[in-house]
Formats: structure tokens, C-alpha cells, sequence
């Protein structure tokens, strides 16, 4: 069954593998191509087995080491390391238990000094302590963006580094029958008798082969470092346990009597536990260190510069050549992008130009339609040039100033007499932005600076009821490009619309 396991785990990992091959695309790597990771785990580490005339309990161990990860591409790495991993387990025995064999009295009691050694136990309990060094071998996918979901599948190689059992305070009952049928039980000076002791020892395991999952979260904290948290799952794929000859309670032939590790003895001629398997499931933090310089996917060019010729007695220096032409290509991209911006600077202030002079030709052709008709009532009215500066922008505002200053207050005064002129107008209040910022922040700004030049014509005798509406317009309409902080002054304002 481990075998094929085994087998399974193999063909999985160079399935993934090959498949990640197959998905490379040309291209420099978007990606440290390097990874250096210490990291740290631990849970449920436990060796696992079946005792006989007892119970076992898993253990709690952990792991830590160092890694290497290799990425072939931005969503796959395979990587390798090593680790020092920690195994735990106890064992308790039923009360009672115990064993009977044939012993030798060296220094014998008797002519014959061939016996028969009795032994049982009481509160037997028994802690093992596994140290392994292992070796894995991991293929990782990882997910785009700056925060990843990553998993990774594949196998590891342990050695057995240290071994160790301990049983602290248990009783101990023995005797030994003779040939001529005499029973010593209470000569503990020759190991008969009830003793109270304790015990330990090492324990001799074997290789362990592990199939290995990963799976969490990889953090980035900076440009080329990572966090990694996430699940691990370390599955024993073989027996590590070797058998040995020991009886569980051994009589020296010096009169002593020595207790070995009951999972690794026997008991009346039969082992007490004949398959052992290490598991380890846990939680497991890393640290990565990104390793070479990350560079950006070459985009394809429509002129290639041309490559000056080489005398033939001189060596091409491929180095110096690629580079001038990467800084030929951002020289030749700067341009584009500096052209461009002058276009659309350039037509945006020829839009807002025609729908001036679009505005001011409307309120020039109603002013002279007013002239030349009659008026139909004793209200005023409204000249264009009246509404003009009315509706004329209130501009040279701060970065981040709400409420009018000087300049501005001077502006709304003026604006002011003409309201108190109208008093049937109403009228709307916008607050603009420029491009600084981002959409919340100047949403805020807007809103706040049309709130307070309405705080202000209210002081000053307006009518709140004439002020039908406020709104923010960010750095959504501007009358000029964005294109310098002269500009910028005049796009941060605040402007009166004439409800119609």
C-alpha cells in the first residue's frame, strides 16, 4: 500500500511539473526568480503504531529548516531544503502485564543455576521522542497578485538523527523458580522482589519517506520578501520501526534486572508493536527572502533601432548592446507619451475655448432678443452680462483650502450685489478640484468648498431657500489641462449656476 502511495505522489509531482513546463512563455521574469525561506511549524507530530496489551496516544511535536525555491515561472517554483522535524508519542500498558522466560544466574544461588524469571508491571507509561533530519523535494503553484494563495505538493527523506523513550515511577513484581521447585520472590539484592523504578533509553528507527502538502497564504511584505501561513501534512509512507530480540524486562545474569522500551521488545517471546509510521499535521509560518533582480516582460516594438555596425577586429559586446537599446526603447517611449499628453492638452483647451465662446454667443443673442421686446413685467431682468458674472468661476483656491479667503470673499461680494439685485434667482454651487488627489479626497474637498461659500452668501442677506442645490465635481471638469500649478489654481474653484 505505501508503495503504491508512493508510486502515486511520484507521477503526480512530474505531471504538475511537466505541465507547468508547458505553460513558460517567452519573456523576462516578472518574479524574483530566487527564494530563500526559514520557517517554522508545528501540531499534531506523532509516531504512530498499535501496542499490544496497551493504549498508544499521539504527540505533539514540530519542525523547522531552511528552504530553496526555484521559480521557472511567475505561478510555479520547485523547491527543496532541509528540515529538523520533532515526533512524539506514549504508550500505556494494561496493569498486570508481564512475561515469563528462561534466565541464568551467572553467580548462581544454586548448583543449577538455570531458572525460570517471572516478571509484571503496574502504571507503565511510556513517552517516545523522535528527532529526524529530512530533505523535501516540493512543486509549488501560486496565484497572481500581490497576495497569493499558494499550494505545494511532493515528497521528503528523513534520517534519523536521535531516538530516545522514558517511563517514570512504575512498579516492578519478580521471582524466579528453580529446578527443585523453590520460588525466590522477596531477594531484590539478586533482582527478586517488588521494586519501584524508572527507565529510559534509545530507540533504533529506520529511514522515513514522507508524501508532503503545503497550502496557505503568501504575504508580500515588500518588493522581493514574503510571509508564507499556512497548513502543512508530513504522511508517513513506511514502517520505521525494526524489530529487535530484547524481552521487555530482561534478567542480566549479574543479578539485575533491566527494563527496555516497550515499544520495541518483546513480551513473552512476541513483539509489542510491529509497524510504526510518522505523521505530522500542523501549522506552519516562513519567512522568504526574494533573491535576483526582477525585471519587466519585454513589450514588442514596432521599430527596432538600427544596430550600428561592429568592426570585425572588435568583440561584440552583447551586454552594452541590449542595454542601449532598452534605453533607446524608453527614450523613443518617452517621446510618445510626452506627444500625446501635448495632444490632449492641446484639444481639451480648444473644447473648453468653443464652449465658451459657444456660451458667450448664446447670452449675447438673449440680450439682444430682451432689447428688443417689450417687458412683460416689473420683475428685472437679468442681463447676460449680469449672468456672466454671476456664473464666473471663483478660482485660486489651496491644495487643500475649503473656505473662501480674501481674494475669494472679494469675488462672492461681487456676486452678492447681483443676487440682492435678482431676488427672484435661484441658483446652483459646485465645488471643483483639480487632477491632486484621489476621487474620495476631492469628492470631499468639492462638496466642502461649496458648503462653505454658502455658509458665506447666507451671512450676507441670500435667501438659503434661492440656493436650490450643492454638488461636488472633483477634477471632473476642468477649464484648463492639469498640466502645471498655475493651471491647477484655476481648475480648484468654486462657480454659481443660474438655474435656467
Amino acid at each position: 500500500m505505501n508503495i503504491k502511495i508512493f508510486t502515486v505522489t511520484c507521477l503526480l509531482t512530474l505531471g504538475l511539473y511537466n505541465a507547468a513546463r508547458a505553460q513558460e512563455t517567452n519573456g523576462e521574469p516578472v518574479y524574483p526568480r530566487h527564494e530563500v525561506t526559514i520557517g517554522l511549524g508545528g501540531g499534531l507530530s506523532t509516531l504512530n503504531y498499535k501496542i499490544e496489551n496497551g493504549t498508544h496516544t499521539n504527540g505533539f511535536g514540530g519542525q523547522a529548516g531552511l528552504g530553496y525555491m526555484f521559480f521557472f515561472s511567475k505561478h510555479w517554483g520547485l523547491g527543496t531544503g532541509i528540515d529538523i522535524n520533532l515526533f512524539t508519542a506514549k504508550s500505556k500498558l494494561d496493569n498486570g502485564v508481564g512475561g515469563s522466560y528462561n534466565a541464568t544466574v551467572i553467580n548462581g544461588l544454586l548448583p543449577n543455576d538455570n531458572f525460570v524469571f517471572n516478571y509484571n508491571l503496574s502504571n507503565y507509561e511510556e513517552k517516545q521522542k523522535a528527532w529526524y533530519l529530512s530533505i523535501p523535494l516540493m512543486l509549488q503553484f501560486q496565484t497572481a497578485g500581490k497576495n497569493k494563495f499558494f499550494i505545494a505538493a511532493g515528497g521528503k527523506i528523513a534520517f534519523p538523527v536521535s531516538s530516545t523513550y522514558k517511563a517514570d515511577s512504575y512498579t516492578m513484581q519478580t521471582n524466579g523458580v528453580f529446578p527443585d521447585g523453590r520460588t525466590y520472590d522477596d531477594l531484590p539484592q539478586y533482582g527478586f522482589g517488588q521494586f519501584d523504578k524508572s527507565s529510559d533509553g534509545d530507540l533504533d528507527l529506520d529511514l522515513a519517506y514522507f508524501a508532503s502538502l503545503e497550502a496557505g497564504v503568501k504575504w508580500q511584505l515588500c518588493k522581493k520578501n514574503s510571509l508564507y501561513t499556512g497548513i502543512y501534512l508530513d504522511y508517513g509512507l513506511n514502517n520505521v520501526y525494526k524489530k529487535s530480540e530484547k524481552e521487555f524486562v530482561e534478567y542480566t545474569g549479574n543479578m539485575d534486572v533491566v527494563t527496555n522500551s516497550s515499544v520495541q521488545s518483546k513480551i513473552n517471546g512476541v513483539e509489542s508493536v510491529d509497524k510504526m509510521t510518522p505523521l505530522a499535521l500542523g501549522i506552519k509560518i516562513k519567512y522568504a527572502f526574494g533573491l535576483g533582480e526582477i525585471k519587466k516582460k519585454a513589450k514588442p516594438q514596432e521599430e527596432q533601432p538600427k544596430v550600428t555596425e561592429q568592426k570585425p577586429t572588435e568583440p561584440v559586446d552583447n551586454g552594452a548592446a541590449e542595454k542601449a537599446r532598452q534605453e533607446e526603447a524608453a527614450r523613443q517611449k518617452a517621446l510618445a507619451d510626452e506627444a500625446a499628453k501635448k495632444a490632449e492638452a492641446d484639444r481639451l483647451a480648444a473644447q473648453q475655448e468653443a464652449a465658451r465662446k459657444a456660451k458667450a454667443d448664446s447670452l449675447a443673442q438673449q440680450e439682444a432678443a430682451k432689447k428688443t421686446q417689450p417687458e412683460k413685467t416689473t420683475k428685472p431682468q437679468q442681463s447676460a452680462s449680469d449672468i456672466a458674472i454671476i456664473e464666473e468661476p471663483i478660482e485660486d483656491y489651496n491644495l487643500a483650502q475649503i473656505s473662501p479667503e480674501e481674494y475669494q470673499k472679494k469675488k462672492l461680494d461681487e456676486k452678492i450685489v447681483l443676487l440682492k439685485k435678482y431676488p427672484e434667482t435661484k441658483f446652483y454651487i459646485y465645488g471643483h478640484t483639480c487632477d491632486l488627489g484621489g476621487d474620495e479626497v476631492n469628492e470631499r474637498v468639492g462638496l466642502r468648498r461649496a458648503e462653505k461659500a454658502k455658509a458665506y452668501l447666507i451671512s450676507k442677506g441670500i435667501d438659503s431657500k434661492r440656493i436650490i442645490g450643492m454638488a461636488s465635481k472633483r477634477d471632473t471638469e476642468p477649464v484648463v489641462p492639469n498640466t502645471s500649478e498655475e493651471n491647477r489654481k484655476k481648475n480648484r474653484r468654486v462657480q454659481l449656476v443660474i438655474k435656467k
